[in-house]
């Protein structure tokens, strides 16, 4: 006896895997799509298909991504929330230094393009787990990689950070570019570096010298440390004195600084403490958007304004 069906009905696992090809496809080709776009606008990249190979060249990392924290999620499916914490920290700042060289080799407003393209694949992907309650192939390598939130709730400490990447992409760029300075993607790419640094490195080890040494708490915030402000205040003061030098400068192709003298020195102790100051804010936004964006806003304004004065 034949079956009426034409075809034989799929199995939940069928269906499933369908689903998540299809979501995992749109996000793809959508990030694709903007960082092509960016690629295609930056004026040394019009050429079409080179344009094309580095933006889905960029896909590669990601899919690596993916099957690593897959097969670490599988290890380990519930992390503590401090080595998950630490986790994310780590990430953040390795993919900050990554959008720095990025930023070196390519430009400045192609990495802010990746960012948007970036923001609207990690968007989806929560709205996708959280609302429509599907994971895709992407949802085990975020969790792996540091993912703190509940199944249902959206994960918003990277939104966050993306966010900040953006503006502290477009801010020093848009200011630079207008001054006129000979590569003004240079003091970007170290704007964006210091900022990154000062806050994955910096907010953690605040964190850690706070939970563990502080003792006097912060009138304006008691949830945060004396102690662990200045020890944020400190590596961000060693971290901008390092990203500010001439030699950095020098790499970068700029045979001047900025900045020189005692100028670079006192922004550099400026930087530290007001990176800090801003960690230790009792404020309604996330502190992975106010940290990176406040320092790069500072850094950036102040350095546009020493270097037009002079």
């Amino acid at each position: 006896m034949t079956s009426t069906e034409p075809f034989p009905p799929r199995t939940s696992r069928e269906t499933k895997f369908i689903i998540n090809l299809l979501w995992t496809s749109l996000i793809i080709v959508g990030y694709n799509v903007i960082v092509f776009i960016g690629y295609f606008l930056n004026p040394p990249l019009y050429d079409f298909w080179y344009a094309l190979a580095v933006a889905l060249g960029l896909t590669i990392p990601a899919i690596i991504l993916t099957i690593v924290g897959t097969k670490m999620q599988r290890k380990k499916k519930v992390a503590e929330e401090e080595a998950s914490t630490l986790y994310r920290k780590l990430f953040n700042v390795a993919g900050g230094v990554v959008m720095a060289i990025i930023c070196w080799i390519f430009g400045p407003w192609i990495v802010f393009f990746v960012m948007i393209g970036l923001l609207y694949a990690y968007g989806l992907h929560e709205i996708v787990l959280c609302k429509l309650d599907t994971p895709i192939w992407f949802s085990d390598a975020l969790a792996a990689l540091g993912r703190q939130a509940k199944e249902k709730e959206v994960f918003w400490q990277p939104i966050s950070a993306l966010v900040s990447f953006v503006i502290i992409i477009f801010i020093p760029s848009l200011l630079f570019q207008f001054l006129g300075t000979p590569q003004f993607w240079a003091p970007v790419v170290i704007i964006f570096i210091i900022s990154t640094i000062v806050w994955g490195i910096g907010d953690s080890l605040a964190y850690y010298v706070g939970t563990r040494y502080g003792n006097h708490k912060i009138p304006w915030n008691k949830q945060k440390s004396v102690e662990g402000s200045l020890a944020m205040a400190i590596i961000g003061i060693l971290i901008a004195l390092i990203f500010l030098s001439a030699p950095i400068f020098n790499l970068f192709g700029l045979t001047t600084p900025l900045v020189t003298g005692g100028w670079y020195v006192i922004l550099a102790i400026l930087a530290g403490f007001f990176g800090a100051f801003i960690e230790s804010l009792k404020l309604p936004l996330d502190d992975n958007f106010t940290t990176p964006t406040f320092t790069a806003v500072f850094l950036s304004v102040v350095l546009f304004l020493l270097s037009y004065s002079f």
